[in-house]
């Protein structure tokens, strides 16, 4: 990734259109993205509004005339999101188009699929001046219906039960999407009313990527946004999250054959230091030769699956593992040992080197295709940090044996969740 293809510039009170040309592509890739504090008050109404700009706009009424004229035009689509990362909810439209320089006579792909989003966003479907309640009602239950597939899925949901207990009171808690209760409250009405307090105050970024001048994007979102009464918000930032007094030790029952055990560590570590932390939770569990698979799962075979993740911005490091019931206990302990092991500075320098590496091979492939090159430059701006990945694998080859050790041993134990079998009853 060079960052001489990389510009960044203020349009609009708030909001910002950041581009990076990269001639590998042949399409061009543009996203819209607002951001808000996680808040349950707010959250769903958030998500669903992304979820129903992406269906239509004053010119294409219905979601199959958009898709027809998608269609159209080489195959383009427009699509919605929703994402958290720590205390932030970030939420949007992106977009997929052919470069023009493909286009049959001379057909202007870029102008056209940017005036569509532009539409989408500034100028939607409305019936009786709000959003079709048709339209409102279809995407609740598409929310609800995606709620409902976390708690199926039993591994993603320990996991989100555990960090709400972990973050308790801190807007990391609130799921992405909201409570299912809080969703049936939503009406087209407040949906409506929601997506102006949108457009007036929350800040935005415009990431696009690909080979193409972005100049007519520019001037497309230059002139919408001027039309809006901005006053948008403080730009928001996750907060690192308190270690408890006393660890919170939760168990729940359902009905499940494979029993969940997570457990959140925090740190009071030099923030600044991060990468320090990040390698010392990739040699505890990120990889297959991290000592979580190797020990944990390989040789005492306590764990279906065991890996470890680390949270920047909460700073904290979550350790997820598939169980046996009877061996809960022996996996909580076994966990806790490998992580002593690296406070006492038991590893080899090889395996420091492959925890090295194996973040390396990650870091390289953000440059691989268009979606991870705009989530690099998405954290880069929420950072302040424009380091490529070449310069974050350099950062993290110079990371000593002494600071992973430091990092390790700052981990305090502070959540305990345990999903298990319901027991059997005469």
């Amino acid at each position: 990734m060079d960052i001489k293809n990389f510009s960044r510039k203020k349009i609009a009170d708030g909001v910002h259109i950041s581009c990076y040309k990269d001639t590998r592509f042949q399409k061009n890739r543009i996203e819209i993205c607002f951001s808000d504090i996680l808040d349950r008050k707010y959250a769903s109404l958030n998500a669903i509004i992304p979820a129903v700009l992406s269906r239509s706009n004053s010119k294409y009424k219905t979601m199959q005339e958009l898709n027809n004229r998608l269609s159209q035009l080489y195959a383009a689509g427009i699509n919605d999101f929703v994402e958290d990362e720590g205390d932030i909810q970030a939420f949007g439209l992106y977009s997929y188009s052919l470069c023009n320089e493909y286009a049959f006579d001379g057909e202007n792909v870029l102008e056209e699929i940017s005036t569509m989003l532009r539409d989408c966003i500034f100028d939607p479907y409305l019936e009786n001046g709000i959003f079709p309640d048709s339209v409102v009602q279809l995407q609740k239950q598409n929310m609800i219906d995606v709620n409902n597939n976390d708690i199926n899925n039993k591994t993603r949901y320990a996991s989100m039960r555990a960090q709400a207990i972990a973050y308790e009171s801190e807007p990391a808690s609130v799921r992405r999407l909201g409570e299912n209760e809080d969703i049936e409250e939503i009406t087209a009405e407040s949906a409506y009313k929601r997506y102006i307090e949108i457009l007036e105050t929350k800040n935005v970024e415009i990431i696009c990527v690909g080979p193409a001048d972005y100049t007519i994007v520019e001037k497309i979102f230059t002139e919408a946004f001027s039309k809006i009464n901005r006053r948008p918000e403080p730009k928001f930032r996750t907060a690192r999250s308190s270690i408890k007094n006393t660890v919170s030790v939760i168990t729940e029952e359902m009905d499940i054959e494979q029993s969940k055990l997570v457990m959140v560590y925090k740190s009071d570590y030099d923030k600044e230091q991060w990468k320090h932390a990040m390698l010392a939770s990739y040699m505890l569990g990120g990889d297959v030769s991290s000592k979580l698979f190797t020990i944990v799962r390989e040789k005492l075979s306590l764990c279906y699956y065991c890996s470890s993740g680390f949270r920047r911005g909460k700073f904290a490091m979550i350790v997820n593992s598939g169980v046996e019931k009877d061996n809960l206990e022996k996996a909580r302990t076994a966990i806790q040992q490998q992580l002593d092991e690296l406070r006492n500075g038991k590893f080899t320098d090889e395996d420091m080197e492959k925890a090295k590496l194996s973040i390396a091979t990650v870091l390289k492939a953000c440059n691989d295709c268009m979606d991870s090159i705009s989530t690099w430059i998405s954290g880069c701006i929420y950072d302040d940090d424009y380091t490529t990945p070449e310069e974050k694998i350099n950062h993290y080859s110079a990371v000593t044996r002494e600071q992973i050790i430091a990092a390790a041993d700052s981990m305090k134990l502070d959540t305990v969740y345990t999903l298990t079998s319901k027991e059997e009853k005469a």
